[in-house]
């Protein structure tokens, strides 16, 4: 459920924002190598994905999620200091600001959904069980431009989306989240549709 629940994020990402491809960081907890046992830091830090989209099926951008989903996770062991350096020295090379801000956590503590595979009409009809609700404002601390939470919630999928609206509205924030809806029910009735197509 973890890569197939990112391929759609990526694929709903490149909807919204038209950027192709899409590079997502995802939170990783990197301590699970037996030197790092003792080590006093963080636990988690942000590995990188690039995912390419364009004239793709939702099975051919799953498989590539999932072969980089192991590639960040094994690699996501970097020095924050260093990663602003060169950030700074590429976005003077290039002329333009970098930005890593789109963001996915997944916070299920069992990663596997249970039960049955539905049917792509079970898939169908289930939307009309599904909600969106704003929880919240806050006006004092800046967010990540767009960070997605896969969240710990019993037998369905719960999704947070934060964002700054310096970067993406709300009506896009929500965008996202109908359109990684959208994708999944569309790969439940056909994992080879072309995701480009809306």
């Amino acid at each position: 459920a973890a890569p197939v629940l990112l391929t759609c994020y990526a694929v709903a990402l490149a909807r919204v924002t038209g950027t192709r491809p899409v590079v997502i960081r995802v939170l990783v907890s990197n301590r699970f190598r037996p030197g790092l046992a003792r080590t006093v830091s963080p636990i988690t830090q942000l590995g990188l994905l690039v995912v390419e989209v364009a004239g793709r099926t939702f099975e051919e951008v799953l498989d590539q999620v999932r072969r980089r989903m192991l590639a960040t996770y094994k690699h996501a062991y970097y020095d924050p200091v260093q990663l602003e350096a060169l950030l700074e020295r590429l976005a003077t090379e290039r002329g333009e600001a970098i930005d890593l801000g789109c963001q996915f956590n997944d916070r299920r503590l069992d990663l596997e959904l249970r039960g049955p595979v539905p049917a792509a009409a079970e898939a169908r009809a289930a939307l009309a069980d599904s909600s969106f609700v704003w929880q919240h404002k806050q006006d004092d601390l800046p967010y990540e431009p767009l960070y997605v939470h896969v969240e710990n919630v019993p037998d369905t999928v719960a999704l947070t989306v934060n964002g700054d609206t310096q970067y993406i509205s709300p009506a896009g924030m929500e965008a996202c989240l109908r359109e990684i809806q959208a994708v999944a029910v569309a790969a439940a009735g056909d994992p080879a549709y072309k995701v480009d197509q809306a």
